[in-house]
């Protein structure tokens, strides 16, 4: 077989083709082993993808024309907005909800309502008003609140840059700057513990001023040498150990009150349960030093909101991360034994991949907020549905729900909620 023949003018091209050839060959075998490894610009390009996917899927956001960025999909079938099953009406209490309101005065709001689901009061959270120099209230997310009995509100944001307190209008009485997030829990002493970055803050809820932080890396890992328990988010590099980007992703703080401590006898009053959602996760901490009393690592998995309960054991929402079902557990601190609370069923589904709320009851009932889904329900110790909301947006989305909980109808002060009542438009 004859072969084909080289032109002249090939053959002088010829090291300039393979010069391109090599330099093409070089750059993508070193994105491959630059993606093994995470080496530059490894991160950078992942970034770049992940900033044109965010604009691609929320541009309508961004430009002011829905806030898609927190609509989630309205579980088909539960429509309503709100519904009773039974005699499963929340008689003598107050349901609080926050979420996503568009269609108010302020793109967030704090919603109060009674057993028939009629609005009694509403908060109107508006960022721009909190911060006016931050980010557009489109894009950040109303995450920690806690109530007072005179009507005022404490909140922050996840990718908000504030820690604030409201008045029953949604005026702000002070804020304190600074990267809040996740929550903000009220102490029976009387003050605030927030998370700002990976630290764990203390601050009055007179003025907000910070009265003690720690931060985990330093005041909780170094201090206490638990690099073998907490640095597990973290990999061999050219030059050491690093560390991911969120090694510990805090999403709850609360203390032990003084009425609940006799039923944990490895704890004392004040002592501080957090969880941190990137470890599988939750932890008791001493809050004068910051050392760890006891963890466990799941079986939970990307985890939010440990609440300690009277019966001595530890409520744990399970968000089960990618596998489908969501689930409410309970865990014993002395044995080590876990429990299901609550799991979804075809007639009760139960899944939100990240965010969640609960609140459990004596007699077995449980409250709990499946926010990917903007939905808060409340089933029996039996499984068996009592009554759901959905913070409605349209025919097939909800707005994201952050928060439900049941208050006392007695809750509030003489008088707290009648300065401003909100309606909706």
């Amino acid at each position: 077989m004859k072969l084909p023949q080289i032109s002249e003018e090939t053959k002088d091209k010829l090291p300039v083709y393979l010069f391109v050839f090599a330099l093409v060959f070089s750059a993508f075998s070193y994105g491959i082993v630059a993606g093994i490894w995470n080496l530059p610009p490894a991160y950078q390009v992942w970034k770049l993808y992940e900033t044109a996917r965010d604009l691609q899927r929320y541009w309508k956001n961004d430009f002011g024309l829905e806030a898609n960025r927190h609509l989630v999909p309205m579980r088909e079938g539960h429509e309503a907005r709100f519904r009773v099953f039974g005699d499963g009406a929340y008689e003598g209490r107050l349901l609080m909800v926050s979420g996503l309101t568009p269609e108010r005065e302020a793109l967030n709001s704090v919603l109060l309502l009674d057993a028939k689901g009629e609005e009694v009061h509403a908060w109107p959270v508006d960022y721009s008003q909190i911060d006016p120099e931050g980010p557009g209230p489109e894009n950040v997310f109303l995450h920690g609140l806690d109530v007072f009995e005179d009507g005022s509100i404490a909140v922050n944001f996840d990718s908000g840059r504030v820690l604030a307190r409201l008045d029953s209008c949604g005026k702000v009485m002070w804020k304190r700057e600074g990267n809040f997030h996740h929550a903000v829990t009220r102490s029976f002493d009387g003050t605030l513990w927030s998370l700002r970055d990976d630290k764990l803050v203390q601050a009055d809820a007179e003025s907000g001023k910070v009265l003690k932080e720690a931060g985990m890396m330093v005041d909780v890992l170094k201090q206490h040498n638990l690099q073998g328990v907490l640095a597990i988010q973290s990999e061999e590099g050219p030059t050491g150990l690093r560390m991911s980007p969120d090694p510990f992703h805090l999403n709850h703080i609360e203390a032990l009150n003084p009425e609940m401590a006799a039923a944990f006898p490895m704890f004392e009053a004040g002592d501080l349960l957090i969880s941190m959602r990137s470890l599988n996760m939750i932890a008791v901490l001493d809050p004068g030093v910051f050392n760890i009393k006891w963890f466990s690592i799941g079986p939970w998995h990307r985890q939010h909101e440990p609440r300690f309960l009277q019966d001595g054991t530890i409520a744990v929402y399970n968000n089960n991360m990618g596998f489908e079902h969501s689930q409410i557990m309970a865990i014993d601190p002395a044995t080590m034994k876990t429990r299901i609370v609550f799991e979804g069923s075809e007639d009760v589904p139960f899944y939100s991949w990240r965010r969640g709320k609960h609140q459990l009851f004596g007699n077995g009932d449980v409250l709990i907020v499946e926010a990917e889904h903007g939905r808060a329900f409340m089933v029996n110790k039996d499984g068996a549905l009592l009554w759901e909301y959905n913070n409605r947006y349209d025919e097939t989305r909800n707005g994201v729900l952050n928060k439900a909980v049941l208050l006392p109808e007695s809750f509030f002060d003489v008088g707290a909620l009648k300065k401003c009542v909100s309606a909706p438009e």
